[in-house]
């Protein structure tokens, strides 16, 4: 029950707790009464797998009151844009439209004013206001699915988002690739890392990787190649 968690987080303040769910609207209502702005050592986290769950349920994370948010990027079933929860914000309409919410400054129009950019209401075009940074997402992980029936996660996938929270400065945790690689994919192992860095004193070079069904997560590795170096990131 969410009472005797909470009693017993309520206890061990050394200790640092995170709490993951994949139905994270439900979670404002088992708050205890004392929550106030979130308990030092508690981090919230959603589970989603798709840019439709993350529509959905990043907004509900980031209205609960937390000392940290992260997001469980795992099963990863397809590219993923996470830019504007991860330093959010949105623009102020002086009309009668409701605040825009979660916006790229990017994709905002703007108008110059005296030196300074000034957004038009994306709903009604009216010079408007930023509405200054939210609080964003503070930690993702991203894994590949595992079992028998494991989907296969793209290599880009991941590196869309590690590539995202560098810009935003958010740490990135890759965990694995999973049970099931891409049938084609560029991939270097922690084994071949160590193995030819103790060998030639270098990164050893990708090996193209044709997988004739799945490659289980133990021989993937959690290795991201990017610019042909590979990267392994952590909080």
């Amino acid at each position: 029950m969410a009472t005797d968690l909470f009693a017993l987080i309520r206890h061990t303040p050394q200790l640092d707790w995170l709490l993951l769910t994949k139905r994270i609207g439900n979670v404002a209502a088992m708050l205890p009464p004392d929550w106030g702005d979130g308990w030092p050592n508690v981090w919230i986290g959603a589970t989603l797998v798709n840019q439709v769950e993350a529509d959905r349920d990043i907004p509900k994370l980031l209205s609960v009151p937390a000392a940290l948010r992260f997001l469980s990027v795992e099963p990863m079933l397809g590219p993923i844009d996470l830019r504007r929860f991860l330093t959010p914000t949105g623009v102020h309409c002086p009309d009668v439209c409701v605040d825009t919410r979660y916006v790229l400054e990017s994709e905002v129009d703007t108008v110059l004013d005296r030196g300074e950019y000034e957004p038009l209401c994306p709903c009604c075009g009216e010079r408007g206001s930023w509405t200054g940074y939210d609080p964003g997402i503070d930690w993702v992980i991203v894994g590949g699915e595992s079992g028998h029936r494991a989907r296969p996660m793209h290599p880009a996938w991941p590196r869309s988002i590690r590539d995202q929270c560098r810009v935003a400065a958010v740490p990135f945790l890759f965990k694995q690739w999973g049970d099931g690689a891409n049938s084609q994919m560029q991939i270097i192992t922690p084994i071949a890392v160590k193995s030819a860095m103790h060998t030639h004193g270098s990164m050893p070079e990708p090996v193209t990787m044709a997988c004739v069904g799945l490659l289980m997560k133990r021989g993937s590795g959690r290795t991201i190649l990017a610019n042909r170096q590979p990267i392994v990131t952590g909080i």
